[in-house]
């Protein structure tokens, strides 16, 4: 339970740095939104034509199903960051 707390800790500081350099100050929960289902995009299906083409674990569908839920699941976590970080920035002003 500790690395996956870790990794999920990892995961949140990094995509908080990336989506406040992303951003530019605007947090939006659209936009917010896009930014994470891009990097959903970019791990899940990334990962998973690498995975599909180096073993034999999942099925092709399996894979395809797997990116979708990590853009929906990433998009999730960047609607989450910006609305944090609208409240954070308006009770800073």
């Amino acid at each position: 339970m500790i690395f996956i707390a870790f990794g999920t800790l990892i995961q949140a500081v990094v995509l908080t740095s990336l989506y406040s350099v992303w951003s530019k100050g605007s947090y939006d929960v659209a936009q917010g939104f896009r930014f994470g289902a891009l990097m959903g995009m970019f791990a899940g299906f990334g990962m998973a034509f690498i995975m599909y083409g180096t073993s034999n674990i999942l099925d092709l569908t399996a894979h395809l199903v797997d990116g979708i839920w990590y853009m929906l699941l990433y998009g999730i976590c960047g609607a989450t960051i910006a609305m944090v970080m609208k409240k954070v920035k308006s009770k800073s002003t």
